[in-house]
């Protein structure tokens, strides 16, 4: 008994037919274990189960883990355990991790979350400027309503940009999943529960945003004006679990919907066979007569 949650290297999944992958356990190559740079692909820059003993540390191999913990572990997230959030002074400081900086590429970020605060509630941020030009971003809930947003220096101007979900109920304290994508061709999307929310923002091309490396990036946290301490009264209430952060991909939405399908209930996502047990056959021949 028991449940297995497991990640595989596979090149290509279809979108109108099942698969079917075989599991081995047992036996002499029972024991091997998973390589973080296969089961993440580079673009992936932080995962954070948030049931990983510290709390807070990554799961890719770029090792962005939590320098600073102000969080209660060992609750029960969307998958296994998560970090619980007071709202008023949890949070998990990852310090300056520059994987993390938007620069000049595409990014995907999404997170489960559970809340039931009225007020501001940042899921996840990334920088953060006194005169609200330099480039950041953040995911958040803002009286039940979710919303990304970012901000940036391009070559020419400067822009401000929220993408925010339809429906104003996601503080109802049940779990959701936040997904948010950005390309570099100026399309901002915004996904709940897996399907996009809100009207998808064009703001046309940019060639990169003023985002300093010295900033932090937070969850449960939307910091001060300079980028490197918590604010008062910017602090996630609820539960979070499962934070992927992808720097140099936009994630599309069928990706986004599986991820969002296989998480949220495995159960009716993966249907398991009968186990197959190895037959051994002896065969013996014999030789009469030089035949």
């Amino acid at each position: 008994t028991g449940a297995i949650v497991a990640h595989v290297l596979r090149p290509t999944l279809s979108r109108t037919a099942d698969d079917t992958i075989g599991m081995y356990y047992g036996g002499s190559q029972g024991s091997l274990q998973s390589v973080a740079s296969q089961v993440w692909s580079a673009t992936y820059k932080g995962v954070w189960h948030l049931a990983n003993a510290p709390l807070g540390t990554d799961s890719t191999s770029n090792a962005a883990n939590a320098i600073s913990l102000n969080s209660t572990a060992g609750i029960t997230g969307m998958i296994s355990g998560g970090a619980s959030l007071n709202g008023t002074s949890n949070y998990i400081d990852y310090g300056n991790v520059a994987g993390l900086n938007l620069g000049l590429s595409d990014i995907t970020v999404s997170a489960w979350f559970k809340t039931s605060a009225s007020g501001f509630a940042p899921i996840l941020s990334k920088s953060r400027s006194a005169d609200e030009t330099g480039g950041r971003y953040c995911l958040y809930v803002l009286a039940g309503q979710v919303s990304f947003f970012l901000t940036g220096s391009p070559i020419s101007g400067t822009y401000v940009k929220t993408v925010s979900s339809t429906a104003s109920t996601y503080n109802d304290g049940n779990w959701h999943y936040a997904a948010a994508t950005v390309s570099r061709i100026g399309n901002m999307i915004l996904y709940i529960d897996g399907v996009s929310s809100g009207t998808p923002i064009n703001f046309g091309s940019y060639s990169g945003v003023n985002l300093p490396n010295a900033d932090k990036f937070y969850l449960g946290q939307y910091p001060d004006a300079t980028g490197q301490a918590p604010s008062a009264g910017n602090y996630f209430g609820g539960t979070l679990d499962e934070v992927r952060v992808s720097i140099g991909t936009v994630r599309s939405p069928d990706w986004i919907l599986t991820e969002y399908r296989n998480q949220n209930n495995p159960a009716t996502y993966i249907t398991a066979g009968p186990r197959v047990t190895p037959v051994s056959n002896s065969f013996r021949h014999s030789v009469r007569n030089g035949v």
